[in-house]
């Protein structure tokens, strides 16, 4: 960025580097270089482990209930998980919609359009389903249960025992805390937020 394409930055967004640069225009200019530069680094990264993990959820849950998963009514996901795949199905352009003879490829685009925040959604403990009670509630720990999660993630238990020793394991808390946070990590680089000085 030059001090010429300074005009196309809000002053609210610059003012972060401005603090840090204590007030040096050409440093400000440098600092905020050097966040982009830092941001579409990551973003590089974690759009590998984003289909990464995807791929890894869906393998591990098509082995377990079928290629259609994500619409068995044994599923037990909460609303929230349950809005996230039917936003996804809303996205997709009516001739996409129809069964026919390619629903594989119909399915594999709907597993692939799914966003970030769905996967890290089915790792976490789960929460209200809208339905009456019995149904009041949904429990993801029965979706992915340390079987599914050694299937899905088969070096995560190595990873979880060098993090805490002994008392490391792969559970579902833990893995959901990792995606959590490479979650939180993805938004602020789509968002484009501060990186650097924080």
């Amino acid at each position: 960025m030059t001090s010429a394409s300074l005009k196309f930055v809000s002053e609210q967004r610059m003012k972060h580097f401005f603090t840090g640069a204590f007030y040096d225009e050409l440093q400000a200019i440098a600092l905020y270089d050097r966040d982009r530069r830092l941001a579409a680094a990551f973003f590089q990264d974690i759009s590998i482990l984003e289909i990464a993990l995807r791929n890894a959820i869906d393998r591990a849950l098509s082995d377990r209930s079928g290629a259609m998963w994500f619409a068995s009514s044994r599923m037990n996901r909460d609303a929230r998980t349950t809005r996230q795949l039917c936003d996804t199905w809303a996205r997709f352009p009516a001739g996409f919609r129809q069964p026919t003879e390619h629903s594989g490829t119909i399915r594999g685009r709907l597993i692939s359009t799914c966003m970030f925040g769905l996967w890290v959604s089915i790792l976490d403990s789960g929460g209200g389903t809208g339905l009456p009670e019995p149904r009041d509630l949904a429990r993801h720990d029965e979706i992915r249960d340390r079987e599914l999660l050694l299937a899905a993630f088969p070096g995560g238990q190595l990873v979880a025992t060098a993090e805490h020793g002994a008392a490391g394991k792969l559970t579902g808390s833990w893995v959901h805390e990792q995606v959590r946070k490479t979650h939180l990590l993805r938004n602020r680089v789509a968002h484009h937020e501060p990186l650097i000085l924080d």
